[in-house]
Parts: C-alpha cells; structure tokens; sequence
C-alpha cells in the first residue's frame, strides 16, 4: 500500500474535536488540499493495530478544505489515534499532521502539528529503584548512628562503604 511521505498538515485554529452524544466530532481544515465536488474522503483514525474509517463531509474554501468526521465513540479505545487521509481515485492514503487524545470518558482534544521524535515516557521519580533503595538505606543508618558517639559512628560507617564498593553499589 503506498503511502505519500509528506504529511497533511491542519489549521491549528480551524481544526477541532470534540465528544457529541455516541460520536466523536471531528473537524480537520487542511491548507492547499483539493477535493473534487461530490466525492467522499475516508478519514482513517489508527491507534498500534486499530483501524477506525469514517466518511468525510468536505467543504471548500478558498484557501482550505475542511473534513468533517464522526465516528463512532464506541468504536474508539482510550489513547491517542493518529490520522490519515485517503482520497477517491487514489490507491495510497497520506498521514494527516493532527492526533485525537481520547480519554476513556470526558471531553476530547485535537493534537495539532507532526508526531514527536521520540515517545515521551516519565522518568522514575528520584531515579531507579536500585538508587531509591541506596539513598533509603542510607537515610535509615544515619538516623540510626547518630545515636552512637561520633567517633564509633564514623568507624560504622567507614565499614558500611567498604560492603557497599565490595558489592558494587
């Protein structure tokens, strides 16, 4: 299946989405694309293996064409659904640079502008688990040497050092 590698890019102010009883609304305005009077677009939303079609209404403007969608809300998962477009005529169909964010329940958001480079995953709050286990250990012998007198508690804890490099912490 070919696909065209440029990316159709929306209107950031004209293109919106939104939840509207058991459909998603969907408004894509497109600069510069040409659509031919009485076809009909079909608006891929796909999310991993998730393939979802829906017929697009199309309206013409000088200077844009807005596609309007509504699929179905039950047919659409929870996360994020990238879009493509494949027009009447034409074998392949060409990524749209606009993402649906869909919650499970609540409102709907248009993600306007091309994918990121890279996913963007949280790190793990104060570093890995082996460095959180470190640091917690070592906040729990502090507490317990200051119980001791000072020059004993420099002696433990000169001891402590040598385990830990000797077991690679």
């Amino acid at each position: 299946m070919a696909k065209t590698s440029t990316p159709y890019a929306v209107d950031e102010v004209h293109s919106w989405a939104r939840r509207s009883g058991e459909r998603v609304h969907v408004v894509l305005q497109v600069p510069g694309l040409v659509v031919e009077r009485g076809t009909e677009p079909t608006l891929e939303l796909r999310r991993g293996k998730d393939t979802v079609t829906a017929t697009a209404e199309v309206a013409s403007t000088r200077d844009a064409t807005a596609l309007t969608a509504n699929p179905l809300a039950a047919d659409l998962t929870s996360g994020v659904w990238r879009f493509a477009l494949r027009l009447p005529g034409e074998d392949g169909r060409r990524q749209v640079d606009a993402r649906l964010l869909l919650p499970g329940q609540g409102p709907v958001a248009l993600l306007t502008g091309p994918m990121p480079g890279r996913p963007l995953q949280p790190r793990p709050r104060g570093g890995s688990l082996g460095t959180r286990a470190v640091r917690t250990a070592r906040k729990a012998t502090d507490a317990a040497l200051r119980e001791l007198p000072p020059e004993q508690a420099v002696r433990c804890r000169r001891a402590l050092r040598r385990v830990a490099r000797a077991a690679g912490m």
